[in-house]
């Protein structure tokens, strides 16, 4: 699992929003309300959001079965982190 926090409020339809723009090519849909999936299955990353008092933590994480969420991890979940990165660039 990978952690990233930034500081400003982000809801799940704006996460939504951003990885759709950023990653055209991976459905993004949302599963709960407060987790998107990336990706079309079994390729597949989760991006859950913590709100925290002004600021907000994703944790992304591979979704799967053992040896698929150890591939998701190593191919999904970077790309999913490079997009949020440069979607809420922190200082």
């Amino acid at each position: 699992m990978s952690k990233l926090q930034v500081r400003q409020e982000v809801d799940v339809e704006q996460l939504q929003r951003v990885l759709s723009d950023a990653l055209p090519n991976s459905k993004v849909r949302t599963t709960s309300p407060s987790t998107v999936r990336v990706g079309t299955h079994p390729f597949t990353a989760a991006v859950r959001i913590v709100p925290d008092g002004g600021a907000t933590t994703f944790k992304v994480s591979g979704e799967g079965f053992i040896l698929i969420r150890i591939a998701n991890e190593l191919s999904a979940v970077p790309k999913v982190r490079r997009a949020l990165n440069q979607a809420f660039p922190t200082p």
